[in-house]
């Protein structure tokens, strides 16, 4: 399955969103807008050398993002393997969560020790809002 992916500049992102992440210096934001439905993020709770991603929820009202606890996103369940067994890593379960299609996941986080370029990923109807200029 293809999914649309671009980039904006950080300065046109929503200023919900780029005022819960003061400390990201970088000039571009992915954007990744997987379609109408519900989105299935994954979560990987460990450091791999040098990487690691946090993810952050908000809620989109047509107006305004605001950030909400994950348990709100949606239904999260640990991620199996075909046969059903749970994948467990070091530092625990890995986890997924199928979010509201008004939910919008940012991962942040480091890829091989440097700050990764943040990602903003949900379905259309949670991305209307996240540039300025629409």
């Amino acid at each position: 399955m293809s999914y649309d992916q671009k980039y904006i500049a950080t300065k046109d992102l929503n200023e919900d969103i780029r005022g819960t992440f003061k400390d990201y210096r970088k000039r571009k934001v992915s954007i990744v807008d997987r379609g109408e439905g519900q989105v299935t993020i994954n979560q990987n709770p460990e450091w791999s050398g040098g990487t690691r991603e946090y993810e952050t929820f908000f809620s989109y009202d047509g107006e305004r993002y605001r950030k909400i606890p994950r348990d709100e996103a949606g239904q999260t369940r640990t991620r199996t393997r075909e046969d059903g067994t749970p994948i467990v890593g070091l530092a625990g379960p890995f986890e997924e969560t199928l979010m509201h299609e008004e939910v919008v996941c940012v991962t942040t986080g480091y890829f091989c020790g440097k700050t990764a370029t943040m990602q903003i990923t949900g379905a259309s109807l949670a991305l209307t809002g996240i540039s300025k200029e629409g």
